[in-house]
């Protein structure tokens, strides 16, 4: 049977950010992107589902007759629960988070997931034909929170949401099985060195300026979408790439605006599309390239 949320969190959360979709028999995602404005509970069953609980925002608690686990911000919580009762606690506070529920034998079958591979822990967490309910956390490592996030913040609609949906929510699985394949499915093996994950939240963000050049976000907001600082942020992008990330984001949007170009698009049309007028566009075109945009045509 498809997973059940009753009630469902619209009757909490309310609007359209917040809800469920099928995406096959095999997976199911609740996205959760709201401000919560009185404490709420619901009843989850999903026989035969593995839950992967991401929560960027927001206190959740999870229970059932003999485990009680909160769902820890930037985390991932995996369990193997038949029934629980999730509780939403923060009040006036947004509530940002994902959860998927997959069959094992799409993890297997879709994915690429070898169980026999797995550690122990790993195993008795994706059997569930195993009486024992259990469940382990992992860190949110910063590729996955950034997916995490184009979930949640879609602004699509109709089909075009759906597909979206559907192909951010493989590549969370894809990373997510990629991790326990090379860890054996143990938690303490998947936690990073802080220069590590300093090193891929660099590069998660880079990921952002690249994806985002029509409209790049202010720089507090991408440390925040990478879980840096500021400081750490632009200190972290002039060791990578040797410039501030200001100066990062202009040199991708002015690279797609010069393959905009090259394709036969208007200089007005292309400063418009990476926010510049033409006449600024024109300075800072000739600034990273040494020619102006107009030489070509």
């Amino acid at each position: 049977a498809i997973p059940s949320i009753d009630p469902d969190l619209r009757a909490a959360f309310g609007h359209d950010k917040n809800y469920t979709l099928a995406l096959s028999k095999r997976i199911v995602i609740h996205i959760r992107n709201a401000d919560l404005t009185y404490p709420f509970s619901c009843i989850v069953e999903r026989r035969g589902f593995i839950t992967l609980q991401i929560s960027l925002s927001g206190n959740v608690v999870v229970r059932n007759e003999n485990l009680k686990f909160s769902v820890i911000n930037k985390s991932i919580r995996i369990s193997n629960f038949i029934k629980s009762v999730a509780l939403f606690e923060s009040v006036r506070n947004k509530n940002l988070g994902v959860t998927i529920f997959v069959t094992r034998d799409a993890l297997i079958d879709l994915y690429g997931l070898d169980i026999d591979k797995l550690s122990d822990t790993g195993k008795s967490i994706l059997n569930i034909d195993n009486q024992t309910e259990t469940s382990f956390s992992l860190p949110l490592l910063p590729e996955l929170l950034v997916e995490t996030e184009n979930l949640i913040l879609c602004q699509m609609t109709g089909q075009t949401k759906i597909a979206y949906v559907e192909a951010h929510t493989s590549i969370i699985l894809c990373r997510l099985v990629s991790l326990l394949q090379a860890t054996a499915g143990d938690p303490q093996a998947l936690r990073v060195s802080r220069e590590e994950a300093h090193h891929r939240a660099i590069h998660a963000a880079a990921s952002i300026y690249m994806r985002e050049v029509g409209s790049p976000p202010p720089i507090a907001e991408i440390a925040r979408r990478v879980g840096l600082n500021k400081n750490k942020l632009t200190s972290g992008f002039q060791t990578a790439y040797g410039m501030t990330p200001a100066a990062f984001s202009r040199v991708q949007r002015l690279a797609w605006a010069k393959a905009r170009l090259d394709q036969g698009a208007s200089i007005s049309v292309v400063a418009g599309e990476i926010g510049y007028d033409p006449a600024s566009f024109s300075r800072a075109f000739k600034k990273q390239f040494g020619r102006l945009p107009s030489d070509d045509e």
